[in-house]
Formats: structure tokens, C-alpha cells, sequence
């Protein structure tokens, strides 16, 4: 198992799970007897959560960075508590069988949403290195040219779909006029303290 991480948020996390700690054998196989009980439902589900949610933690610093602990946090929590609320009444889980569940569904959980922001960063990685590409042959073939090139023009230049050219040129336009919103705001913020 990778080394735990660390860091402010994730040890905030710790502090927010250690008052829950984990609790002996027999008394989560007690709690698991409970679910479904009358009047016992909601505090047995709930206890059973809350003192499992060293699992989610266990998890979420073994493969996040502090930077997202949080938002694993949150996700592995989720697909906690669906385990626990979709436990039969009452449960015929044995305490490791339990465990095994939630560690799985956790692992999961957590696994995927670390995929998908690795796949979100890699897009906005290829879109910013597409998008210094879509700028230097702009000016490229505007020099040539000797005015602004169409998108055909630079798709030709650049070997791409006329579509991609097109949805690519978009975004950094619309990248550009947030900067520029952003900057003149920044001015006027800057002008006001003067």
C-alpha cells in the first residue's frame, strides 16, 4: 500500500475522524444485528458510518493529494453510506464481510474520482498546448498572409479538422476576453485603493 499522504486538509480529515474512532468487533457486529430494528435504524446506520469512516480516510490518503482530500473525502463518504443505508433489515453481514463491503465500495469510488480529475487535468493540459500551438500559427500565417487568417487557413496550417480549429479558436477566444474582463476589474480594484 503507497505511503499516506499529508498536508493541512488531510489532516483535518484525521482530526474530523478520530472522533469517530473505529470501534471493536462486537459492538459494529451488534450495530449490524440492530439495522432495521425499531427505533434503532437511524443510530445504528448512522454509528455505522461514522466509525467507518477510517476506511474512507485510510483510502483517500493513500492515493490523494492534500490539494483534492476533500473531495475524495466526500466521494468516498457517499459510497460509505450507501453501503450502510442499503445494509437488509437486519443485517446478516458479518462485521469483516461488512468491512470488506465498505473498503471496497470506497476504494472504488475514490479510484474513479482520481481517474477522472487526472483525465480532466490531461485535457486542460492538451487544450492550453493546443491553444499556444493555435496562437503561434495564427500570427504565423498572418504574417504571411499579411491579414488574420480564416479557420480553413489555419486548419490547413495546422493539419487539423476545420472543426477542432474552430471549437479550439472559440475557447481561447472567450479564454482571452475572461483574462481581459479580469484584468480591467483588477485595474479598477487597484485605481479605487489609490
Amino acid at each position: 500500500m503507497p505511503e499516506p499522504k499529508t498536508g493541512p486538509e488531510l489532516d483535518r480529515l484525521r482530526e474530523l475522524v478520530a472522533e469517530h474512532p473505529p470501534l471493536p468487533d462486537a459492538e459494529v457486529a451488534d450495530l449490524l444485528a440492530e439495522v432495521g430494528e425499531q427505533g434503532l435504524e437511524a443510530r445504528s446506520r448512522r454509528l455505522l458510518a461514522q466509525h467507518h469512516l477510517w476506511i474512507v480516510l485510510e483510502e483517500v490518503s493513500s492515493v490523494g493529494d492534500d490539494q483534492v482530500a476533500a473531495d475524495l473525502f466526500q466521494e468516498g463518504s457517499t459510497a460509505l453510506l450507501k453501503i450502510v443505508h442499503g445494509l437488509a433489515s437486519p443485517s446478516r453481514l458479518t462485521v469483516a464481510e461488512f468491512q470488506a463491503a465498505a473498503r471496497a465500495a470506497v476504494r472504488e469510488t475514490v479510484k474513479g474520482a482520481v481517474e477522472e480529475e487526472r483525465e480532466a487535468r490531461e485535457a486542460d493540459q492538451r487544450w492550453s498546448r493546443e491553444g499556444e500551438q493555435l496562437a503561434l500559427a495564427e500570427a504565423a500565417v498572418a504574417a504571411e498572409l499579411g491579414r488574420p487568417p480564416s479557420d480553413l487557413e489555419l486548419a490547413a496550417h495546422l493539419g487539423w479538422s476545420l472543426d477542432r480549429t474552430v471549437q479550439l479558436r472559440r475557447a481561447v477566444d472567450e479564454a482571452r476576453a475572461q483574462y481581459d474582463r479580469e484584468m480591467v476589474d483588477l485595474l479598477g480594484e487597484l485605481e479605487g485603493e489609490e
